[in-house]
């Protein structure tokens, strides 16, 4: 029958080699993931087998992993790539292990990676699994100084884990002195980032970006869900298309130098002031998701009004809670300006496209009209939405128009722009994220790199950017593959809110809220939050006398019971008494006993100090022996002064 010893530091080195991996499995990519696995297993058939040479075979093991990581590191000295060398260190040190002295090396890199886990770790299910590492640590290391196996019962783990209940300050610690610090040292050029929108759009663009699942932000608004209004957040304005038929966005600097005095920041009055927070994972660059009719409270932002858009100074390296506004300003344009947002290159003009856009326009009462009529004749059944559309790498958007008829969000938005400026109309394409996914626990919103998206704005006659989104018209029975899972709820806007949520889905909710609600709490917590906290919480901290005299009351009553447990247990210091002797007659074997320690003593020693030994054997093996209170102080006077003042009377 299987049965579990709580104190073998084997099953223990076990329990804590499988919590290593999965403090950073979770947060590394695929490749990753098989190569911790396979150091893995290479770590505990190493352990099991014995041959000759497994030094050897260890360091070349652990070198090769070392650059199999640096490689998957993206060539990038950072705080990741080294948590991950301590995992594969924590692999490699247990494949190591021989005999007990090795297990201590192995629990000090366990807790080494632990405490660097806490460090830089901020959601939910890394803090957890930090603080079961640093229990079944503490439980691995009591058991290696046992010298006899127990058996699990519920006394021994009540007592392991009142033992544990140590680690409880020492995260707090962690928590409250060690700040998150970021390090990254590029030693080669890296892999483009995927997370984020392109730097210039073409056909095709959002098929390499949007296969995707990780999140990118989280938005909440401190309220409930009150619609079905979809969530669009912008990040990059494309407003100029290139000879090569790229949609690029014009630098600010160039707009001001080209266009001065063509258009004007107002600065609106008594507004309605609303608040959200945004929380950014990170993506290593500058960009910010920005909420129509918001802007950012934040010095390290840069709000860019004219475009609608943000750009943080520095980039964003770890996750960081921004806190947003309703806007204070609007843009007011003159029609100069807006020629900018006519403009075509001689490459896009196809005859075909032009009559073809004459002809609506012609057929139409005005300019929303004409436009109202494009969204339509996307809406007639002829067009797809598909994520593996045929990618033309001329950008041929008259081919997807009138041929192929299959494209995504881009391929929508571009063609929509196009037809849109061959009539004059001020247009830009907007590229950010869509729809989200809403947890009501929390009452927020997450948005993933699966809900990138791209649609239109278009200048109308009064003043405003008003938004036109092409993909949603394509009728459900044309989406052939979709990565946004809000696509089809958004567009058909008749999501049954009462639905049922399965469990798995629902116990999804839950910790999505946890970790959501945890990341809160200690995001922000960074060199400034840690010197702040120490000056005020600290430094300034003052208590009230009454808590004072509690505290010394404390102390003064713990010292009395220690002192009082110790005359009434008749606990002597027989441990100093015979380390002394060891120490003066330079024994180094600690399983010596006291008979071997009495013949090492001269003849003046064994007449002065026989009375402590016979005191010892009474003491130690007599069931029933108590000493005297009187004999008790004595002998200890007598310990006292041959350990510290080698006397011997």
């Amino acid at each position: 029958m299987f049965k579990i010893d709580l104190l073998n530091y084997k099953t223990s080195s076990y329990i804590l080699l499988f919590l290593s991996l999965l403090t950073i499995l979770f947060d590394v990519t695929y490749l990753n993931q098989v190569l911790f696995v396979s150091i893995l297993i290479f770590s505990i058939l190493q352990n099991i087998m014995q041959y000759r040479f497994k030094t050897v075979v260890s360091s070349i093991v652990a070198l090769t992993a070392i650059y199999l990581q640096f490689n998957l590191s993206e060539n990038t000295f950072s705080k990741e790539f080294f948590l991950n060398l301590i995992l594969i260190l924590v692999f490699i040190k247990f494949s190591e292990i021989k005999k007990k002295q090795d297990h201590y090396f192995f629990n000090f890199t366990v807790i080494f990676l632990t405490i660097s886990s806490l460090i830089y770790g901020q959601d939910f299910l890394s803090s957890i699994n930090s603080f079961l590492l640093m229990l079944v640590s503490i439980i691995h290391l009591y058991s290696l100084n046992q010298k006899k196996i127990l058996n699990i019962n519920t006394k021994y783990l009540f007592k392991y884990l009142s033992i544990s209940l140590l680690i409880l300050p020492i995260m707090a610690l962690v928590y409250f002195i060690f700040p998150r610090y970021e390090i990254n040292i590029k030693i080669f050029d890296t892999q483009k980032n995927t997370l984020g929108i392109p730097e210039t759009l073409k056909l095709g663009s959002f098929t390499d970006i949007s296969d995707n699942d990780q999140t990118v932000f989280i938005y909440n608004n401190d309220q409930n869900k009150t619609s079905n209004n979809p969530l669009y957040f912008r990040v990059k304005i494309f407003d100029l298309m290139n000879n090569d038929k790229l949609w690029i966005t014009t630098p600010h600097e160039n707009i001001k130098l080209h266009y001065i005095n063509t258009h004007k920041l107002l600065k609106n009055d008594n507004p309605s002031i609303k608040e959200a927070k945004i929380l950014i994972y990170p993506n290593d660059k500058t960009w910010l998701p920005v909420l129509k009719g918001f802007d950012y409270e934040n010095r390290t932002v840069k709000n860019n009004y004219l475009n609608g858009t943000a750009e943080s100074i520095k980039k964003i390296s770890k996750k960081k809670i921004y806190s947003i506004q309703s806007s204070k300003f609007s843009i007011n344009y003159n029609k100069e300006f807006l020629k900018f947002y006519q403009k075509l290159p001689s490459s896009i003009f196809s005859q075909k496209l032009i009559n073809w856009s004459n002809k609506l326009k012609n057929n139409s009462s005005s300019d929303i009209d004409y436009l109202n009529n494009i969204m339509k004749h996307f809406a007639n059944g002829e067009y797809y939405y598909t994520l593996s559309p045929t990618v033309d790498k001329t950008n041929d958007y008259e081919k997807f128009f009138f041929e192929t008829k299959r494209g995504y969000c881009e391929y929508y938005a571009g063609m929509f722009a196009i037809l849109a400026r061959l009539q004059n109309i001020p247009t830009r394409i907007v590229a950010g994220y869509l729809g989200g996914e809403y947890n009501d626990k929390g009452n927020f919103y997450t948005f993933k790199q699966s809900d990138a998206h791209s649609w239109v704005e278009i200048y109308t006659d009064d003043n405003k950017w008003v938004r036109y989104d092409p993909t949603l018209v394509i009728p459900n029975k044309n989406i052939l593959s979709f990565n946004n899972s809000s696509l089809q709820n958004i567009q058909s806007m008749e999501m049954d809110n009462d639905q049922e949520i399965d469990k798995l889905s629902m116990l999804k909710l839950y910790y999505d809220y946890f970790d959501y609600t945890w990341t809160n709490k200690f995001l922000n917590y960074d060199t400034k939050s840690r010197d702040n906290f120490l000056k005020t919480k600290i430094k300034n901290f003052e208590l009230p006398k009454e808590v004072y005299v509690i505290i010394i009351s404390s102390l003064l009553l713990l010292l009395l019971y220690k002192f009082l447990n110790l005359i009434f247990q008749r606990k002597l210091f027989f441990n100093l008494f015979f380390n002394k002797i060891k120490s003066q007659y330079n024994i180094t074997n600690n399983s010596s006993t006291h008979q071997q320690l009495s013949k090492m003593l001269n003849n003046k020693e064994t007449n002065s100090l026989r009375e402590i030994f016979e005191i010892y054997e009474k003491f130690a093996f007599a069931k029933k022996y108590t000493l005297k209170l009187s004999e008790f102080f004595y002998i200890n006077y007598r310990i006292i002064k041959f350990r510290f003042f080698n006397k011997l009377n």
